[in-house]
């Protein structure tokens, strides 16, 4: 199945989501500009101070990983991104086998050959304030009044040369070469142009990050005092259309070796190529920071595509729209792919499994501790099972989200190995088939507390006895046999602002939304803002997005 997704802006963040189905065959994206269309506003600086969002995501990380080329998995219980467990079980039938995932993450070698000579757009807005230079070389955006420091390299598409030296009045053609020049001076960052930017992982062109190079995309292609990554997109295309590997898929953007979440990524469309296992964005012991991105899987035409594929990183992803291809006969897709000691931070994303594949995958974690904070995650359209979230020897956090699975042998949130023990709070996850799923005996999610479990099958299938619940007390009752914290759930169907058109915000009205609006947990140990970047209230609400005002 081939979906229309239009993009909605809220002042701080992108949304995104998928409208009806269109005729079979229609690519669901187009390597143009972010369009926008909602209640919220068009995205411009104007609203953010883009160095201040980096510093908070960034916050939210740990250090990089270092990079080992030579990174051998040895993680036990999945092979890298082909290792899948087959998941050919049904929701109605609870015949998932828990034990039987063999999946072995393999690590991914970086090769890091970064000699791209194709354009790919990087923009960077620093902090005002912090340049205390007098050099004349510095220039001021308009829409937030911050200095550029003259640690600055410009990108155009049309208008630059490598040559160049990477001035506003002689800006670099590719994203590539602005890199290694604004690696030679003091906290340089690379301001890329609107354009349409290319690279091809196959012939050793695509953008390889630089620790310290922040690359900032969406500034207007004849005014650099302009920037607004809806309206002057900068988009980064690979074009490798063969080859690809599980553990190496082909990609626009690869997370560099040893980069540290204060080198940032923001403002771009990311688009990955066509060849049999494809990828937008690619990390592998390194852990920037992307925010505020459209990232887009590869469409490859027979097995793997991936919005965000990363291995042994603690990479922060932030207000992003991350989704996988859309291509008929596709083997797999994954919005986000995540792998051997995976410590990454999702908050406020958009996060799809993408179309066309036999399974897809919003977000697939094996052998992981990450944070999934305040995201929108849809499982996508695959034509045999949807997982919204699979879960393999893991144990993330897993709160805040609006989670959605939409056919019915989709799941909310699926657990197999004994190791999975995830932590799930303040959850609305609503789907066609089954809301949570234990694989077999030994799996068990560690924390199942004031979520609202909105499935047309069953809110839960708890793994140490095999029983399928569609009531909240009994499957509480089994989840704490099992040895499962669990209390609060609900179970009441959400209503949305437009979930067809992409937001995902609770309409307000009636009582029984104050069991949505106010019947969260408070979880300010771990973070305090919405997936709108506004503050979350006592009391939290449930789901994505802070509901105030609903009950009186």
């Amino acid at each position: 199945m081939t979906r229309t997704c239009s993009l909605l802006t809220t002042p701080l963040l992108l949304l995104a989501g998928c409208a009806e189905p269109e005729a079979e065959g229609t690519s669901n994206f187009s390597a143009t500009a972010i369009t926008s269309a909602s209640a919220g506003g068009s995205l411009g600086l104007s609203t953010l101070d883009p160095s201040a969002s980096a510093s908070a995501s960034a916050s939210a990380s740990a250090s990089g990983a270092s990079e080992s080329d030579s990174a051998t998995d040895s993680d036990t219980g999945a092979t890298d991104t082909e290792a899948i467990d087959s998941a050919s079980d049904t929701a109605g039938t609870d015949a998932t086998d828990a034990g039987s995932d063999t999946d072995a993450t393999s690590d991914a070698t970086d090769s890091d050959a970064g000699t791209d000579t194709d354009a790919t757009t990087t923009d960077a807005t620093t902090d005002a304030g912090t340049d205390t230079d007098t050099d004349t070389d510095s220039d001021t955006d308009n829409t937030t009044g911050e200095q550029f420091p003259d640690g600055a390299i410009f990108v155009h598409a049309s208008l630059g040369l490598d040559s160049n030296p990477g001035t506003a009045a002689a800006p670099k053609r590719t994203i590539q070469a602005g890199i290694a020049a604004a690696a030679e001076l003091p906290d340089g960052a690379v301001h890329v142009a609107q354009g349409t930017y290319e690279v091809d992982y196959q012939n050793n062109k695509y953008i390889t990050l630089v620790d310290g190079v922040s690359l900032y995309g969406g500034y207007k292609a004849d005014d650099w005092e302009k920037r607004d990554i809806n309206l002057y997109a900068s988009v980064i295309v690979d074009k490798s259309a063969s080859a690809g590997a599980n553990i190496e898929p082909n990609r626009a953007v690869d997370g560099g070796s040893g980069v540290g979440p204060d080198t940032v990524v923001e403002g771009f469309t990311i688009q990955g190529g066509t060849g049999t296992h494809a990828a937008a964005v690619r990390v592998n012991a390194s852990s920037p920071t992307f925010t505020r991105n459209k990232i887009l899987g590869g469409k490859a035409p027979s097995l793997t595509s991936y919005g965000v594929s990363m291995q042994d990183s603690k990479a922060v992803f932030t207000y992003n729209w991350i989704e996988a291809g859309d291509a008929a006969q596709l083997t797999r897709g994954y919005g986000v792919f995540c792998t051997n000691k995976c410590e990454g931070v999702f908050d406020g994303n958009y996060i799809d499994g993408g179309g066309g594949a036999s399974q897809t995958y919003g977000v697939y974690l094996v052998s992981s501790t990450a944070a999934l904070y305040n995201n929108v995650i849809n499982g996508g359209a695959g034509t045999s099972d949807l997982f919204a979230i699979y879960l393999n020897l893991s144990a993330p956090v897993i709160a805040n989200n609006t989670i959605l699975s939409e056919n019915n042998l989709g799941y909310g949130i699926f657990a197999t190995s004994s190791l999975s023990a995830a932590r799930v709070e303040n959850n609305i996850i609503t789907a066609v088939g089954t809301c949570l799923y234990e694989g077999g005996p030994s799996t068990k999610l560690a924390s199942v507390k004031n979520n609202d479990l909105s499935c047309t099958y069953y809110a839960a299938r708890t793994g140490w006895d095999g029983k399928s619940h569609t009531e909240m007390i009994p499957m509480e009752t089994s989840l704490k046999s099992g040895g499962a914290m669990a209390s609060g759930n609900i179970k009441l169907v959400p209503t949305f602002v437009n979930q067809n058109g992409g937001d995902f915000r609770l309409k307000g009205g009636g009582d029984t939304f104050c069991d949505l609006s106010l019947g969260g947990l408070e979880l300010t140990n771990l973070f305090t803002l919405d997936r709108d970047a506004a503050a979350r209230t006592k009391p939290w609400s449930v789901g994505a997005h802070e509901l105030d005002g609903a009950c009186k």
